[in-house]
């Protein structure tokens, strides 16, 4: 992964977190900010787990709920919806 893949997912977290702070747009924060299925595999990169397997979402939270503004809630919202976005629908949740 270089740089500017790097650099394209903090910027993408970053406007997440925007998003994720406002009641209205909280819901769609991931479609908002532009995650896609290869942003989010960037993502699963960075973290060293692909967003595809199991040990994803564990690694995510870790990742998230360290970065300023981020709690443990939000960071288990935004990840789940990581897996949505890279899986295509959400049911990996009723597994």
């Amino acid at each position: 992964m270089d740089i500017l893949d790097k650099l394209e997912v903090e910027n993408l977290i970053t406007e997440t977190k925007e998003y994720l702070d406002d009641d209205e747009l909280n819901e769609k924060a991931i479609e908002a900010a532009g995650w896609g299925k290869s942003s989010v595999d960037k993502f699963g990169k960075t973290i060293g787990h692909d967003p595809h397997k199991e040990g994803f979402f564990d690694a995510c939270v870790m990742k998230m709920k360290g970065k300023k503004g981020w709690d443990k809630e939000k960071a288990e919202g935004f990840c789940a919806r990581l897996i949505d976005t890279a899986k295509g629908n959400t049911k990996w949740r009723e597994e």
